[in-house]
């Protein structure tokens, strides 16, 4: 089947998506570092955990609204070279943060391979590339992922010892992907931009936010995540409508995400550690928005610098984007 062309204004939305994205991924991997201050706001820390969540679901979603069968070896490019190079440096770092005596080649391998370890994202979307490739159905993918998420919630599959995590298993968060594919396929982009598909979208995310405050914590592997985070993206996208043309600035930095994205783990976990310490509680969120944004700031000016030394190749392997 004919994918329907992604027009100028699509486009805008898409990177602008994606700077949210990364922006929300930050609260999942700077946790509040002092929970007793929040022990009374229960539904504050709450709120920190969901906007945590969204973040790798809506890079799932529009990677299967931009996905294009075919061209593997390009995709592997693209993908498992900026993996291993950001992989071992973010490792040296991670390790320093650690003590360097931690170092070891085994651990480098199951940190580029996303073992307990927040690169999981790459190999698990390069995977669903591969299933894609060789079978394309939305619905059955759909299908299947929310049965092997059941049946993890039911205790059926398990993941223990030192085997592959929930978040390896590329199966969990296919249904984004397919979501994502079925919205270009079908072309509704536009349509999901609609008043009432945003109002009930919010209201889906309100309510499931508010049925989160049962459980003891908030992440992908339960059936509710499926609703609550498609439901999150339905109204980002819905809101989106009101993007026309981006500045040069703002497409720069969507095209900068996924470096972000690949190096920002240690970066933020060094930031939780230096930065002042009355930043907690309440302001917590302060110590988030300062890591992105110097993290976004070295990524900006380092794509400006290698786009004006014409070095397109290097662009390609740290993982910039045209």
């Amino acid at each position: 089947q004919t994918m329907p062309t992604i027009n100028p204004k699509i486009s805008s939305q898409i990177w602008c998506l994606k700077i949210i994205a990364i922006f929300t991924i930050f609260f999942a991997h700077m946790p509040l570092s002092d929970k007793n201050v929040l022990s009374d706001n229960y539904m504050f820390v709450r709120l920190v955990s969901l906007l945590g969540m969204v973040g790798v679901p809506i890079f799932f979603i529009i990677s299967g609204y931009l996905y294009k069968s075919g061209k593997i070896l390009n995709k592997a490019q693209n993908l498992l070279i900026p993996l291993v190079i950001w992989g071992f440096a973010t490792y040296v770092l991670h390790c320093f943060n650690l003590g360097l005596s931690s170092f070891s080649i085994k651990d480098l391998v199951l940190w580029i391979l996303g073992y307990n370890c927040y690169l999981y994202f790459v190999p698990v979307l390069f995977t669903i590339i591969l299933l894609y490739n060789i079978y394309d159905n939305d619905y059955i993918w759909i299908f299947i992922g929310v049965i092997c998420v059941g049946l993890y919630q039911m205790h059926i599959i398990k993941y223990s010892g030192g085997g592959i995590t929930p978040y390896m298993n590329p199966l969990n968060f296919i249904p984004y992907f397919a979501i994502g594919h079925l919205i270009r396929k079908k072309n509704i982009w536009e349509q999901i931009q609609s008043t009432s598909i945003s109002l009930i979208s919010l209201l889906i995310v309100i309510v499931m936010f508010s049925l989160t405050q049962i459980y003891t914590h908030v992440w992908y592997f339960e059936l509710y995540s499926f609703l609550v985070n498609i439901a999150f993206a339905a109204f980002l996208i819905s809101i989106t409508k009101y993007i026309e043309k981006i500045s040069d600035n703002l497409l720069i930095l969507g095209k900068c995400t996924f470096v972000i994205y690949l190096c920002h783990m240690p970066i933020a976990t060094t930031f939780n550690k230096v930065l002042p310490r009355f930043l907690t509680g309440y302001l917590e969120p302060i110590k988030i928005l300062v890591a992105f944004s110097f993290v976004s700031a070295v990524v900006y000016v380092g794509y400006n610098i290698l786009k004006r030394l014409r070095c397109d190749k290097i662009m390609l392997y740290l993982g910039y984007r045209k």
